[in-house]
């Protein structure tokens, strides 16, 4: 995230990448995801001077309900 909360990168985990080339029914549960991290941005109530504490969030998710 930038100083303002916006999202600037996104990246999606290796494993998850891995499960998906296994599982193309995950995929768009997958983009869901994204889009709702996207849809959020720019995340509000951050407090400027804690920067650093949340400038990289990891955010999992996990969709039981495809398995």
């Amino acid at each position: 995230l930038d100083i303002n909360g916006k999202v600037i990168n996104l990246e999606v985990h290796k494993q998850t990448v891995n499960d998906i080339n296994r599982n193309y029914r995950l995929q768009p549960y997958l983009e869901s995801a994204i889009r709702a991290i996207k849809k959020a941005s720019p995340f509000e109530g951050l407090r400027k001077d804690r920067y650093n504490n949340w400038k990289e969030l990891i955010i999992n998710f996990k969709p039981i309900e495809a398995r």
